[in-house]
């Protein structure tokens, strides 16, 4: 079995979501503003192409804003070597 991953280097306020994309990991990485525009952003990628997506956020000190978008129903809190980690998932 392989597993393609691709690294973007992009604009994550404005990039397009792909359909074929399902697993995001993030490690703190946007204020409130943009953060809210990336949520948005899988919010209509997940509308516009039903799936399964797995949030992985390493620090997550905008555990707030993904609780408030009710994209998640499932979400486990994890710490590993003093690092914390929330996943997050839809179904």
């Amino acid at each position: 079995m392989s597993v393609e991953i691709d690294v973007v280097q992009s604009d994550a306020a404005t990039y397009p979501i792909q359909p074929d994309q399902d697993v995001f990991f993030m490690f703190n990485p946007f204020g409130e503003v943009v953060m809210t525009k990336v949520l948005a952003n899988l919010r209509r990628s997940v509308e516009m192409a039903p799936r399964k997506i797995w949030l992985i956020y390493n620090t997550p000190t905008q555990h707030h804003l993904i609780a408030k978008t009710g994209i998640f129903r499932d979400q486990s809190y994890r710490n590993i070597g003093g690092t914390h980690f929330r996943v997050y998932s839809n179904r």
